[in-house]
């Protein structure tokens, strides 16, 4: 870690000329700075007290085994999302361009395109791992714990509904209303640890607890369509249905051919490698023609054959 900063540090004194040392003390930018950071710290610390408080609530009503299911669903869907991370952090800096500029155009195509994008890359991955996660399991762990596999598939359910956020999350961000995010959409989601209380005090199962954790995720989501509506004239009943809602319907479509396959075939390595090929295929072929338009598409055929030419 030191090593790696202190070549960001050489580097970035070297090339950008804002990154020189000096005495001078902005009080104004450092207050908006210190704004800016407060707000977003509140949202972040709202974020660690639910992950943690349900971990502490399962720990109460149930065994630690179940914790370790959870920690499970929380390492693959880590995995799977950090396939994707990166298309939503390289969009950042254009996003705050286009607003600055008034380009509202680009600004609105940049968070539809970059969440077609993100969403496609993500069921490429997802919808594999959803089919099969029984039996990766079993091949990865000797024992699997209770719960694990049912975790991962509504972690990988919410991991949509987050990723349909996030662009439009990086709007607020770019047009600076982090105050808003702060003030109306982070009380939703400290409903969350009430919420799962309240469902394993009337003995329901993990899994239910699990369920009732996307409610505040899906209410977040649609304040935030909301908030960039209100503040930058965003299309947000637009970007819903045929963003996310017509994504997940394909999605659906995707999943039906491997589903069939399972039915005809016995658990085995070789009805594994059938139904992740067929949901690649699948997946791709259905989300490519219907769910990405074609300026969508030369990105990522751009983005391929980047990669290909510098191999």
């Amino acid at each position: 870690n030191v090593l790696s900063n202190t070549i960001y540090l050489i580097f970035c004194r070297k090339n950008f000329h804002e990154c020189k040392m000096s005495l001078v003390v902005d009080k104004s930018l450092m207050y908006e700075m210190l704004k800016f950071s407060g707000w977003d710290s509140l949202g972040n610390i709202s974020s660690i007290l639910n992950a943690q408080g349900v971990t502490i609530l399962l720990n109460l009503f149930f065994t630690t085994a179940v914790n370790a299911a959870r920690g499970l669903a929380t390492t693959v869907t880590t995995t799977i999302a950090n396939f994707v991370t990166g298309f939503i952090t390289a969009a950042e800096p254009q996003l705050a361009k286009y607003y600055v500029n008034k380009d509202t155009e680009r600004f609105n195509n940049l968070i539809f395109n970059i969440s077609r994008m993100t969403l496609f890359m993500l069921a490429i991955i997802a919808v594999p791992v959803f089919m099969e996660m029984d039996y990766v399991l079993r091949l990865w762990l000797n024992e699997v714990p209770d719960y694990t596999s049912a975790f991962i598939k509504i972690t990988i359910i919410g991991t949509f509904v987050q990723y349909s956020n996030s662009m439009v999350l990086k709007g607020i961000v770019a047009i600076g209303k982090v105050k808003q995010i702060t003030t109306l959409t982070t009380p939703l989601y400290f409903i969350h640890i009430p919420l799962v209380y309240i469902v394993l005090k009337l003995g329901w199962s993990p899994v239910s607890a699990y369920w009732v954790s996307i409610i505040p995720s899906c209410l977040g989501f649609l304040m935030n369509l909301h908030i960039l509506h209100n503040h930058a004239g965003f299309p947000s009943r637009k970007y819903f249905f045929e963003v996310f809602v017509k994504n997940v319907a394909l999605i659906l479509c995707a999943c039906i051919p491997p589903y069939f396959v399972q039915i005809f075939f016995e658990s085995s390595f070789s009805r594994f490698i059938l139904v992740c090929s067929v949901s690649i295929l699948s997946t791709i072929t259905i989300l490519w023609f219907l769910a990405l338009n074609k300026e969508v598409r030369q990105i990522v055929l751009s983005k391929v054959f980047t990669k290909k030419s510098y191999s």
